[in-house]
């Protein structure tokens, strides 16, 4: 992971990220979560788990016999999540400082693997993907939610989607990786569905592992 980067969101992004993160975003995940059929003592990783934004919403469905392992590369932000954790006294959320594209393996499989919001942010997201799936149970879900490159007439808004992001990792190189993970999930895994949102900018996906 790029250690400029890194730096970014330790020193700056950290502290103000979900004030920066518009309100539809968490509209959008909460969507995913609901599609995706999490149920009850699901066990759920997190990858690039940031400020731990997506936890109520896994939460909502995993309940407390549920157990979330949130990994992030960033140390601010992780900090931030784990304010999250303590206020809502959750005792089923664990935090591991790690880098999703160079991580070991956990050593465990779990139900769902998420990433919301991190394959446009990260280079060499690929790996990171390999990773989801790699941590997945057979037959678990993985669901990743994220901006992408925008193809077709729609593409002329992909100028201002890179504006915004840019702050965030956000490039037209890694939007594009977004865009072929995508696709890629609709090739290799089974029951795959997905919804697009903001001119094609975000999308959803959601499969299982064969």
């Amino acid at each position: 992971m790029s250690i400029d980067l890194k730096q970014q969101y330790d020193k700056v992004l950290s502290e103000n990220y979900d004030k920066g993160s518009p309100a539809f975003v968490y509209n959008w995940k909460r969507l995913a979560f609901e599609a995706a059929g999490l149920k009850p003592g699901d066990s759920v990783v997190v990858f690039c788990c940031g400020t731990g934004r997506d936890f109520p919403l896994l939460i909502e469905h995993i309940g407390e016999s549920g157990h979330i392992t949130g990994l992030d590369f960033s140390a601010g932000m992780l900090e931030q999540a784990q304010r999250m954790v303590d206020s809502n006294k959750w005792h089923n959320v664990t935090l591991l400082q790690t880098d999703v594209v160079e991580m070991q393996h956990l050593g465990k499989h779990f139900d769902a693997a998420v990433c919301t919001l991190g394959m446009s942010t990260i280079p060499n997201a690929e790996r990171a993907y390999e990773n989801m799936k790699l941590h997945l149970e057979k037959g678990g879900k993985m669901i990743i939610g994220d901006y992408q490159w925008i193809t077709g007439w729609r593409s002329f808004f992909n100028p201002v989607v890179l504006y915004f992001c840019r702050k965030f990792g956000g490039s037209a190189a890694n939007h594009k990786r977004s865009l072929a993970i995508f696709r890629q999930m609709h090739r290799e895994l089974k029951h795959t569905r997905d919804r697009q949102f903001f001119m094609h900018a975000y999308r959803y996906c959601i499969g299982e592992l064969d």
